[in-house]
């Protein structure tokens, strides 16, 4: 759910910044309104465009908050009392509302739509997937250029476990960096 929630936020974000979605988009997103309607004295002294993208990061807080009101009833209602108590239950405790769900679900739908399928993202995921596949076939060919925590891992766990596991952990930057090492004439 965590990261459900920072994706669906960072990538309306993300769309906004680069020009993919604008206002007028997501005035029909009820989960958008709702938003707007709850955060609105926040919100009054800035233009339209600033009110549009804080508000795409106020939808954060909200999910956040609803997850955490709708997750704090359930264990309540639950009656649990223990970690094991969690683990044992047989729905999922922490979840947001009925009446938030289906407006997140109309979020979704709509970045799958808009957003997750237009050209300029369809380009920078193949970016993305041929540059991550250069940094893993680096580390394959030679182990070595591993962390040695990592290097231990793959003695342990595979060499392909290890490799994803710290290349999934790298931060946009840090793997822009890593490629530059890796690859860089001057590195």
């Amino acid at each position: 759910l965590a990261d459900a929630i920072a994706y669906d936020s960072h990538d309306l974000d993300d769309a906004l910044a680069m020009g993919i979605l604008s206002a007028e988009d997501l005035q029909h997103l009820d989960v958008f309104r709702q938003a707007a309607s709850d955060f609105a004295a926040t919100l009054a002294d800035l233009s339209l465009d600033q009110r549009i993208r804080r508000i795409a990061k106020l939808l954060i807080d909200l999910m956040v908050c609803d997850a955490l009101a709708t997750g704090s009833q359930a264990v309540k209602e639950a009656g649990v009392q223990s970690v094991d108590d969690v683990r044992t239950h047989g729905d999922r405790l922490v979840r947001l509302s009925d009446g938030l769900q289906p407006k997140v679900k109309q979020l979704e739908d709509f970045l799958l739509e808009r957003v997750y399928g237009h050209d300029r993202v369809a380009r920078m995921m193949t970016k993305a997937k041929r540059f991550l596949g250069r940094i893993f076939e680096a580390y394959q060919s030679n182990p070595n250029q591993l962390p040695p925590k990592y290097q231990a891992r793959a003695r342990d766990e595979g060499l392909e476990a290890a490799i994803c596991d710290y290349v999934a952990g790298m931060t946009d930057r840090y793997a822009r960096d890593e490629y530059r090492r890796l690859y860089g004439p001057f590195e």
